[in-house]
C-alpha cells in the first residue's frame, strides 16, 4: 500500500502549502509541484492540473508560461498543435486572472478595465490562432463567440464561424454553430444553404 500512501502525503503537502500563509508560496508550490511530477508514483497530468488549480485560486502570476517548464507538457509539445493549444489555454486563465484583479481593486477601474481589454485581446487573438488549425476545437469556439459578443466585435462571429466550419469540413458541429448563428442574424442567407447541405451529407 505505499502507493496510495505517497499519493496521500502529496495531497497533504499541498494542502498545507496552499493553506499556510508565507512569503514566496508561488515559487514554492511552482518548485515542489514540478520536482513531485518526476516521481514515478505520480500521475502527471495531475501534477499539471493541481498547478493550474492552485495557480487560479492564489492568483499566481505568470501561469500561462511556467505551465511549458512541466515534463509533461514538454513531451506533448513535440506535436504540432500542442503549443497554440496551451498559449490559447494560458492566456485565458491569464485573463480570468486580471477578471479576479478587476473585483479585488474595484476602486481602480479605468486602469484595472484597460488591462482587462489588453489581456481580452491577446486571448481573442489565441482562440483565432488555434481554430483555424484542423480539429474538433468547439468549446474554444463557443468562448470565442462568448467573448466577441461581450466585447462588442458581432461583426467578427460569422466569420470566426466560418473559418471553423472551413476548416473542419466533416466535423458537424462547425456547420450546426455557423448555422445556428445565421438563423438569428442573416436567415436567407445562401451561406446558411451552403452549409445545410454540408450537414445533410456529414450525416448520410
Amino acid at each position: 500500500m505505499l502507493l496510495p500512501k505517497c499519493m496521500n502525503v502529496q495531497m497533504a503537502t499541498m494542502i498545507i502549502l496552499e493553506n499556510l500563509q508565507f512569503f514566496d508560496k508561488e515559487n514554492v508550490v511552482y518548485k515542489f509541484l514540478k520536482d513531485v511530477q518526476n516521481l514515478a508514483f505520480v500521475n502527471k497530468k495531475e501534477a499539471v492540473l493541481e498547478y493550474i488549480l492552485c495557480g487560479i485560486r492564489n492568483n499566481f502570476s505568470n501561469l500561462s508560461n511556467k505551465l511549458k517548464s512541466f515534463s509533461f507538457v514538454k513531451k506533448l509539445r513535440k506535436h504540432a498543435t500542442i503549443d497554440p493549444l496551451f498559449e490559447a489555454y494560458g492566456a485565458y486563465v491569464d485573463y480570468m486572472m486580471q477578471l479576479h484583479t478587476d473585483e479585488v481593486f474595484s476602486n481602480c477601474e479605468m486602469q484595472v478595465s484597460q488591462a482587462s481589454q489588453i489581456s481580452l485581446e491577446g486571448v481573442i487573438t489565441k482562440f483565432k490562432s488555434l481554430i483555424r488549425i484542423p480539429g474538433e476545437w468547439d468549446i474554444f469556439v463557443l468562448k470565442l463567440v462568448e467573448m466577441l459578443e461581450s466585447s462588442g466585435k458581432i461583426e467578427e462571429v460569422q466569420e470566426v464561424l466560418c473559418d471553423y466550419a472551413k476548416c473542419n469540413s466533416c466535423h458537424l458541429n462547425g456547420h450546426i454553430y455557423l448555422c445556428e448563428y445565421l438563423r438569428k442574424h442573416d436567415l436567407d442567407s445562401e451561406i446558411m444553404l451552403d452549409h445545410l447541405k454540408m450537414m445533410n451529407f456529414i450525416n448520410v
